[in-house]
């Protein structure tokens, strides 16, 4: 969407939506900490590059270099077994504010997120093209889920695959 905006948003005849997940418009409209990778982001680094994949890509290698990095325990490399291991450990209260929002792993071998951000952005010719109209999930540990009806009981697996509530 970001890199197709323009165009987009020249279609009159049409309301453009899109889901999105934890970009550059959600950390303005939130009272939440960004991390140093948004706060760049939102002082104008990468202006013309989709969030969702910066923002992921930048979460993705963090968390597996965490992950590589605590199995490490000095001397020989870690095996991929410790690694996935270190993943599995990053839930609940080693849960992590991440760039995408809170970094929490629900299932234990899958590694499926917990209320991870995903919203439902309109399309617009306003000089930021996407305004949030409705957001699921945590940018910060610390703040209150959002309130909106749309969020409340999705599932973060599919219910034959949750471990637990999350």
């Amino acid at each position: 969407m970001a890199d197709h905006g323009d165009e987009i948003t020249s279609l009159r005849r049409v309301e453009v939506y899109h889901a999105a997940l934890a970009g550059r418009e959600l950390w303005r409209r939130s009272s939440a900490t960004p991390t140093a990778f948004v706060y760049g982001l939102l002082r104008g680094g990468h202006p013309n590059a989709s969030d969702d994949n910066l923002i992921l890509t930048y979460d993705a290698v963090s968390v597996v270099y965490q992950a590589a990095n605590r199995a490490y325990r000095g001397g020989a490399l870690p095996s991929k077994g410790d690694v996935l291991y270190e993943l599995a450990l990053t839930s609940r209260q080693a849960a992590w504010n991440g760039s995408s929002g809170v970094i929490d792993f629900v299932d234990a071998e899958r590694h499926d997120p917990a209320n991870k951000v995903v919203a439902i952005m309109k399309v617009t010719d306003a000089p930021r093209h996407a305004v949030p109209m409705v957001r699921c999930g945590l940018l910060d540990m610390d703040e209150r889920p959002p309130a909106d009806k749309v969020c409340a009981g999705l599932p973060d697996a599919p219910p034959s695959e949750q471990s637990g509530s999350p």
